[in-house]
């Protein structure tokens, strides 16, 4: 090779390499902006919970008990990194962000065994640019180490396609170990692994397999019997609503792109993008690459729907988040693809800007009430309501909820800010039709014989006098920061209103406060 080609090689590849570490600074700011700013929600205290607490994973007491019961890898290693730099926020959703960061990385990397640099350059701009995935980079929760784990297997998977190479095996054998001890949801990478080798290279299947018995036989032995048992539980009474038709999977694949965020008319302008720039992008990819992107970005989202639908609802989006990779990478196929200089321009143009309008209204807490957007909830500020509780609490005042996420958040921070926090009366109530699915929990918890610092008092079989004349502080809420309380909120106020009088009120971000006394009789 001539100097100048070398010199022009090396240049290209620095040019590489400089855009790469320029996605990758962008996508690290952008998941670092506000990191701390947000109050812990629901699922990051049960996180909290679960890393300060010395539970044996498996065990019965563990399984007894109602609390987190995903695999355990990301909780080990928070565990072991919170020791080390504290349990604040921001420091706990700090090692979300390190994964998340990673997986960029290592999408570019999975790309260039089938792409060239433009394709994996662009996929790496939309997985770095998401708000989707910013989201949980700011979240406590095992998501884009679920994220990273299947772009490591998928990466070490396709190497070995290709090379057949022990070393690439190895690597696959081990990333796929650790995949399994991080989501239930493993099962929908690994298995179209294998379909892939049926497809196109059978007699690699009976050495994917012999790497890939291992990691599923520590799987069976360690995490299957939770994972059975949790199963048992979803199948009887699901937290999840189950998707409302197969419009749903395309909210997914928009999800994926701009977030949970953008508004009506960026989704609109989004989604035939999505679907044009992917099926354009079908027609000039080999076989075996689209195949395999369609194996493991596609074909899982619509199983795991048809599953739901048929079955139980195990559809939600912040567990599709493993397949979202191979959507970035097809839909960048599909810009890369374009012939004209211009409307490839324009399609760019269109495409980053919906992702930031989305990203924008992320951070501005903004959540479009969207049906696509169930079981997604803004983070919402609580250490204030408990300083307005600190500061006009009396001695004896008890504290009552009757919204459980709420009640768990509360929990948390006045634990944190009062040292008085273990003295105070601590009730959970409901009426019965209210809030099912809790309902079920609490006969659940009940009957393992877990306890609770909270006494859960069903109002309809309880009379005033069973408070002993304590000054009651209610704090009604709902998982939205909308302000409108649910169903079981509003019977247990209506209750309170009936059977005690209320001397003060407050609102605060979707959350009411009411102080009640005993009726003078």
């Amino acid at each position: 090779m001539r100097r100048e080609e070398v010199r022009l090689l090396f240049k290209g590849k620095l040019a590489v390499n400089l855009a790469l570490l320029a996605i990758l600074v962008v996508g690290f700011a952008l998941r670092l902006h506000d990191l701390g700013k947000h109050d812990l929600w629901f699922d990051e205290i049960i996180t909290y919970d679960y890393i300060s607490k010395p539970y044996s994973w498996g065990s019965q007491d563990f399984i007894n008990n109602f609390i987190e019961k995903n695999p355990p890898l990301y909780f080990i290693l928070l565990r072991q990194w919170s020791d080390l730099f504290g349990k604040s926020e921001f420091s706990l959703r700090f090692l979300s962000l390190f994964f998340g960061v990673l997986s960029i990385f290592l999408l570019y990397k999975l790309s260039r065994i089938f792409f060239d640099h433009k394709t994996s350059l662009l996929g790496a701009v939309f997985l770095s640019l998401s708000p989707f995935q910013i989201w949980y980079c700011q979240e406590a929760r095992a998501f884009t180490l679920s994220l990273l784990l299947s772009l490591s297997s998928s990466y070490f998977f396709l190497r070995s396609f290709k090379n057949n190479d022990t070393k690439s095996w190895v690597l696959y054998s081990f990333s796929s170990l650790l995949l399994l001890f991080t989501t239930y949801y493993a099962a929908f990478i690994l298995i179209p692994q294998g379909l892939l080798l049926i497809l196109y290279q059978r007699k690699l299947f009976f050495r994917w397999a012999a790497f890939l018995l291992p990691p599923a036989a520590l799987f069976l032995i360690f995490i299957f019997p939770v994972f059975a048992h949790q199963l048992a539980i979803v199948r009887y009474k699901s937290w999840l609503p189950p998707p409302a038709n197969a419009a749903s999977m395309l909210e997914t694949l928009k999800n994926f792109v701009v977030g949970y965020n953008a508004g009506e008319s960026v989704y609109l302008c989004i989604l035939p993008l999505i679907l044009g720039l992917c099926l354009y992008a079908s027609f000039g990819i080999p076989a075996v690459p689209l195949t395999a992107l369609l194996l493991f970005g596609l074909a899982p989202v619509i199983l795991i729907f048809t599953f739901s639908k048929a079955f139980f609802p195990v559809y939600i989006d912040r567990h599709l988040i493993i397949f979202s990779p191979f959507i970035y990478i097809l839909l960048s196929k599909g810009v890369v693809s374009i012939k004209h200089a211009w409307l490839k321009l324009l399609v760019i143009v269109l495409v980053i800007g919906c992702v930031l309008f989305g990203v924008f209204n992320y951070y501005r807490d903004i959540l479009p009430d969207r049906r696509a957007n169930t079981m997604v909830f803004l983070k919402r500020p609580v250490r204030p309501i408990v300083e307005i509780f600190l500061k006009n609490r009396r001695e004896g005042d008890a504290i009552g909820f009757s919204n459980y996420g709420f009640m768990n958040i509360f929990r948390h921070y006045l634990e944190n800010e009062s040292k008085e926090y273990p003295a105070i009366p601590k009730f959970y109530f409901f009426i019965p039709g209210g809030d099912e699915f809790f309902e079920f929990q609490i006969g659940a918890m009940k009957s393992n014989g877990f306890k609770n610092e909270f006494k859960f008092i069903n109002l309809e079989k309880f009379a005033p006098e069973g408070l002993a004349g304590r000054r009651i502080w209610l704090f009604s809420s709902s998982w939205k920061r909308s302000g409108n309380l649910e169903p079981n909120g509003r019977k247990v106020k209506s209750w309170f209103d009936e059977h005690y009088s209320r001397i003060r009120e407050w609102y605060y971000d979707g959350a009411w406060i009411g102080i009640y006394e005993p009726l003078k009789r």
